[in-house]
């Protein structure tokens, strides 16, 4: 009897083990995207333009959806990398993976209205320092570590 519990046990513990790491690295990107193309499109935008094109650009790859609020960082995908090169500390989800800028860097922050029924957002602009969440190429602590999320 014992044999028969042993191999849903062990199969359970397989897939168990091979799903975990894809629950802990959160959402996926949408077709076509890594995580660091994802984190650019979502919120790299050297140069300001209006939330409402900048949203769009987001939202085309949402299935309808309407992203309720997203926020713009005006640098480079390099000056986010070199973040992730700095002194880690713990995130909101208690991982230990954010970085903080240095710096304070001009951002611009978009937030759908609630009164529509489209995708219209308000935005507002501001300079403060950011948290990044960065995780490294592959997973693998031998590569580089690269922006995946802005906390």
């Amino acid at each position: 009897m014992a044999r028969n519990v042993t191999f849903p046990l062990l199969l359970l513990l397989g897939l168990f083990a091979i799903l975990c790491p894809l629950w802990a690295m959160g959402p996926q990107p949408p077709a076509g995207f890594t995580p660091v193309s994802w984190f650019q499109k979502q919120h790299i935008l050297e140069k300001p333009k209006s939330c409402q094109a900048a949203m769009n650009d987001i939202n085309q790859f949402l299935n309808g959806l309407c992203k309720r609020s997203n926020t713009f960082l005006h640098v480079s995908l390099q000056n986010v990398k070199d973040v992730c090169a700095l002194k880690a500390f713990q995130c909101r989800d208690k991982s230990t993976t954010c970085h903080r800028s240095p710096a304070p860097v001009q951002m611009t922050v978009c937030k759908i209205m609630k009164d529509t029924n489209s995708c219209t957002y308000r935005e507002s602009h501001t300079t403060e320092h950011f948290t990044v969440q960065c995780m490294h190429r592959f997973n693998d602590p031998k590569m580089e570590l690269l922006p995946v999320h802005l906390e």
